[in-house]
């Protein structure tokens, strides 16, 4: 029997041992993953940095964070955005073109809308499909073009400029289901290389104040590249200066300003943030795999212009 207690005692020590050994490597490890996190986030931010200097667009992202860095950021309920910003009459949600994300996030404000109010009106507003298309989209709308012809006659090119027309084409399903109106808001192609940026938010906010004007009624999501968000003279300062209504942007890229944030809001990691402005941040990713994508997005377009999918000649 003293030899059963003994390694009973024994076993028991053994376990001891184990069980407290596990919880400190699993401590540890939570620590280091932690430390890896940030670490990886800092460099992600370094190589988007440099890559975004070989961009002929960097002018213009210089001032979307110039606008970003301004501002200072806040830990907020996701929920709480969505039901906030629908509000507005103007809201306008930040496209990273290469997931759908983005497209289920304005699918989310447009259902919200609604929820409050069935019949209020409400318009989706596109850049992947270039204005001179309306007709087209309306067809579609109207179930006189099938998808495959919406794709046809509007010029898709698969890929062009990060967009994917399984995303594209799901969301106009949706708007069709819940009669949404879905307006064409991109400009034709444009060829002064350094203002087309800037032509392009232009011509964009022309197209929406014609339309608030017919429809003063409606509310408007308007799905838009979330660098067109942020900087002065880009889309929504385009649109405020020739139309009133309220606005609310939500942005889903945090780029090279990722650790600012992160130091702000005291995150590890963060999904939600609140600015002033009604300005606000939503990604369901991690900001390590976010910055990863839009590194790869960058490396492929570098040096190259970057467009609605709409290049494709129509025969």
């Amino acid at each position: 029997m003293a030899y059963v207690t003994g390694h009973s005692l024994a076993s028991e020590n053994i376990m001891s041992f184990n069980y407290s050994t596990i919880g400190r490597y699993f401590f540890a490890g939570i620590l280091l993953l932690s430390f890896n996190s940030i670490s990886q986030v800092r460099e992600l931010s370094q190589e988007v940095e440099q890559l975004e200097n070989r961009v002929d667009f960097k002018s213009y992202f210089d001032e979307y964070y110039d606008d970003l860095e301004s501002e200072s950021a806040t830990k907020v309920r996701c929920k709480g955005i969505v039901k906030r910003a629908s509000q507005s009459r103007f809201i306008f949600v930040g496209d990273n073109h290469v997931n759908d994300e983005s497209s289920l996030l304005a699918q989310q404000f447009i259902h919200q809308i609604k929820k409050k109010k069935r019949d209020q009106k409400v318009t989706l507003v596109l850049e992947s499909v270039r204005h001179e298309h309306q007709m087209h989209l309306n067809s579609f709308l109207e179930e006189k073009l099938s998808s495959a012809e919406l794709k046809r006659k509007i010029g898709f090119l698969e890929n062009s400029g990060g967009w994917k027309w399984e995303n594209v084409i799901r969301l106009l399903e949706f708007a069709k289901s819940t009669g949404t109106r879905v307006l064409a808001g991109e400009s034709p192609p444009i060829n002064a290389l350094n203002n087309r940026y800037k032509e392009r938010d232009k011509f964009a906010a022309e197209v929406i104040a014609k339309d608030a004007i017919k429809n003063p009624q409606s509310k408007y999501v308007i799905l838009y590249g979330t660098s067109h968000l942020l900087g002065k003279d880009h889309l929504p300062d385009q649109l405020q200066k020739i139309s009133s209504g309220t606005q609310s942007r939500i942005i889903n890229f945090l780029g090279r300003k990722s650790q600012q944030v992160l130091d702000q809001t005291s995150e590890k990691d963060i999904h939600c943030a609140g600015f002033s402005k009604n300005i606000f941040y939503m990604n369901k990713r991690p900001i390590s795999q976010n910055l990863a994508e839009y590194r790869d997005f960058l490396s492929s377009v570098a040096r190259k212009e970057v467009g609605p999918p709409t290049h494709q000649e129509v025969r």
